[in-house]
């Protein structure tokens, strides 16, 4: 087996792999209506319409562990640059 066959076999098994995952991720998705959602800069928490309370946050509703994650980092980083820049301000005087 030549080398230009054999990656070409691994490129489409890598591209049939990655095409199978990224749909399952679609069927994921958050619904494209509009809806009560809460998370900052990303939402993280939506309305589940028809199962839970309308208009209303709670446990039932969806969480989607990756958009939180990433507001904790965004939050953790803001908070990090801000005592940064205090410790420096508190340093230099």
């Amino acid at each position: 087996m030549t080398k230009v066959l054999r990656r070409r076999i691994v490129i489409s098994v890598i591209g049939g792999v990655l095409l199978a995952w990224g749909s399952i991720f679609i069927h994921q998705t958050k619904p494209m209506v509009p809806q009560l959602a809460a998370g900052y800069p990303v939402p993280y928490l939506y309305d589940a319409q028809g199962v839970s309370v309308e208009n209303s946050l709670g446990v039932e509703d969806y969480f989607y562990g990756w958009s939180f994650l990433f507001d904790v980092m965004v939050w953790a980083a803001m908070v990090s640059a801000v005592v940064e820049i205090v410790e420096n301000k508190i340093r230099a005087h």
